[in-house]
């Protein structure tokens, strides 16, 4: 998830409201990227708290997945631009070997801390039977496959790294599709990218079977992908950069919070699919334009725990039992739900923040040194 996040910031001048196209391919580092993503870890936590259906469900905390996988779509494709731009094509040994070492230490080193929790201690004895279940698939990250088909009533521990199995799964093959295959047709991307978003968007639709909803995702992604794409030519980023201005930021705003609160009042056929076409449209306006949204989201707070998002995403759910013996889970009173959503979230960034030092921050540098190692072969 931190991907443009993990380079060095470097200096520009803010000169005037919209960011020409040059000083928007200059920028390596976008600190309100980092912000947005903070703003969804925060929404995510909100959706799995105990006392979401008293005090949390209008938020819809469960769309800030969605807004992680858009931008997902956006930084990943990007940076795979750039590479290309820069080396004239994708290795794409070197980015698998990233990828790895960015997702996968910390994803098993909480797997353990589960298997751990739930097989060593007699407290948690009735999730052995739950894990037992979903150990095959979370052990080969194939854990969206029981999250979204696992029978009736059965559930099982770590099931929110259900996301995690869309997203290697989708980069496993778009970077093949876009940047090998059509490495000679860079214009057909667009399109590519498009077809492909439709069809994931309404395969669902089809009475094929309950599978069909594991694939809704990848539309998701996809709508990111595609603005990183039309943001990198120039002539799209010229159509877009309106969306920078005064007028276009505060209707790229209102688009998204339309949307966002649509969910009970228009038809999801219809809300799930506008949703991330109107995170999109916010991203890039954040992206083109220097608004106040992009300096409040740009703030050190958000940007802090946008950068231990991952871990926060991995572990929520276990500071969330902790905070249950704090808070007992029953009480009906507004505030001290808030008391127990801060702790959660407190505990989510102290831990994940040890995790990132540790393991997360290890792994990525030698992630880097060994795919510049593998292209300098190349």
């Amino acid at each position: 998830m931190q991907l443009l996040g993990e380079q060095q910031a470097s200096a520009s001048c803010d000169v005037g409201p919209l960011r020409t196209y040059e000083e928007y391919r200059s920028r390596k580092y976008v600190p309100e990227l980092d912000g947005l993503r903070a703003i969804s870890i925060l929404l995510v936590i909100t959706w799995h708290m105990w006392d979401r259906a008293a005090f949390w469900e209008w938020l819809r905390g469960g769309e800030g997945v969605r807004i992680f996988f858009v931008l997902s779509g956006y930084l990943i494709t990007t940076l795979l631009l750039e590479e290309e731009s820069k080396r004239g094509k994708v290795s794409l040994p070197a980015f698998y070997v990233r990828r790895s070492c960015r997702i996968l230490p910390l994803y098993y080193v909480v797997l353990l801390v589960y298997c751990i929790l739930i097989y060593g201690f007699s407290a948690f004895a009735a999730r052995r039977g739950e894990m037992d279940y979903a150990m095959p698939y979370l052990l080969f990250y194939l854990q969206e496959i029981p999250f979204y088909l696992h029978p009736a009533g059965v559930w099982f521990p770590f099931y929110q790294s259900w996301s995690l199995g869309i997203e290697e799964k989708f980069y496993l093959v778009w970077p093949v599709m876009a940047f090998v295959l059509l490495h000679g047709f860079r214009q057909s991307r667009l399109t590519l990218g498009i077809c492909f978003a439709l069809v994931f968007a309404f395969l669902p639709l089809c009475p094929l079977g309950r599978w069909t909803a594991c694939v809704f995702d990848y539309y998701t992604i996809l709508v990111g992908c595609c603005a990183a794409i039309m943001l990198f030519e120039k002539r799209h980023y010229e159509r877009l950069k309106g969306l920078g201005s005064t007028l276009g930021s505060w209707c790229a705003f209102g688009f998204l919070l339309a949307a966002h609160f649509s969910f009970e009042r228009l038809p999801s056929v219809f809300v799930e699919r506008l949703y991330p076409i109107a995170v999109a449209v916010f991203m890039v306006s954040l992206l083109v334009g220097r608004s106040p949204f992009g300096r409040a989201l740009g703030c050190s707070p958000l940007v802090f725990i946008g950068k231990v998002s991952y871990g926060m995403y991995l572990v929520h759910l276990l500071c969330s039992n902790v905070t249950n013996l704090v808070f007992r889970p029953g009480s009906g009173r507004w505030y001290i739900g808030v008391l127990a959503y801060v702790l959660t979230c407190l505990l989510c960034i102290v831990v994940s923040k040890v995790l990132a030092v540790a393991i997360e921050q290890p792994f990525i540098r030698l992630g880097h040194k060994w795919s510049a190692r593998i292209c300098g072969k190349a």
